[in-house]
């Protein structure tokens, strides 16, 4: 039985409360959201699991850096969306200590998805419909070197492969900067001439820029390239 033992930490007016129960044997598990009754519900689903041997718990950035620079920082980090949105170094800095990440999406849309496979956590949860069972196999999985993933998450993602028509938002991430330009000159209508001119290199630079941007998109055509980052709302 975890057994709570209460510490306030501040950081930065942020105060993380480890939970250490007594015992050698288990997972110690972290949890950093920034909602206060989603942290306190995971706080208690993630207490309730028999390989947790120590809880700790974080309300925003500098409380979770501040947990993870402890002499014992966590075996298993569960970590909000929102702290490491965009943010490859950051998802690198929880998984510096040795950390296993598993990222608490808020949904499965597919954008949301698409910056979430871009930052690499080691596992995929969604806030809405996680229970006890679900937390469990993640955990199992976390720490077997697998990587657990929410029915919704896979759900979209199968369908995203299983669908030649739609753009590959996962590939979205995978845009250089003078892709991106490129994507946006194409939701403008620009021709390959246009983009060259716009962007400043040769009539074949523009053209290889757009090739890499519809087989990046899994897109046949850059109209449909063009249309779909408007419907996605990512241009």
């Amino acid at each position: 039985m975890l057994q709570r033992q209460y510490a306030q930490i501040l950081h930065n007016g942020a105060i993380a409360e480890p939970r250490a129960p007594v015992g050698d044997f288990g997972v110690s598990a972290a949890v950093a959201h920034p909602d206060e009754l989603i942290r306190t519900g995971l706080e208690s689903l993630v207490g309730g699991l028999p390989q947790v041997r120590k809880l700790s718990a974080a309300a925003d950035w500098p409380g979770l850096t501040g947990l993870l620079a402890t002499e014992s920082p966590p075996d298993v980090v569960i970590v909000a969306h929102a702290f490491v949105r965009g943010s490859g170094p950051r998802m690198s800095a929880v998984k510096a200590p040795g950390a296993r990440v598993i990222l608490l999406l808020e949904g499965a849309d597919n954008l949301e998805l698409a910056d979430a496979a871009g930052i690499r956590p080691d596992g995929f949860l969604v806030e809405r419909g996680l229970t006890t069972a679900i937390l469990a196999t993640a955990f199992r999985q976390t720490m077997s070197g697998q990587v657990p993933m929410a029915p919704q998450v896979a759900s979209e993602m199968l369908a995203e492969l299983q669908n030649p028509n739609r753009i590959s938002v996962l590939g979205l991430n995978q845009l250089t900067p003078r892709e991106q330009e490129t994507l946006r000159l194409l939701v403008e209508g620009c021709s390959n001439k246009q983009i060259a001119a716009r962007l400043g290199i040769s009539i074949n630079g523009a053209k290889r820029h757009v090739a890499n941007v519809l087989a990046k998109l899994n897109c046949p055509n850059r109209t449909l390239a063009a249309a779909e980052a408007v419907r996605l709302g990512v241009i």
